[in-house]
């Protein structure tokens, strides 16, 4: 996987919540592997999190590569 292949994907959960886009992937440069996905929270989720809470602007989350579920037109991640 390259980072510019899967940067700005739609990102949905198991639902069909949609969560956020992936804003840049997180790299382990020890094992050289791809270790998770940083989302930029503009979803949905995102604005039932943080919304209530009065943020303008939601904070990036990194989903371990372990959540992911499928890639193609959209990444697919586990339900919470």
């Amino acid at each position: 996987m390259r980072a510019k292949d899967v940067t700005g994907k739609k990102v949905i959960d198991t639902n069909g919540a949609e969560v956020g886009e992936v804003e840049d992937v997180e790299f382990n440069w020890d094992s050289k592997a791809v270790t998770g996905l940083v989302i930029g929270g503009k979803g949905e989720m995102a604005e039932r999190l943080f919304g209530r809470l009065g943020a303008r602007s939601t904070p990036d989350v990194v989903i371990p590569v372990e959540e992911v579920m499928g890639m193609g037109e959209v990444v697919i991640i586990k339900s919470k």
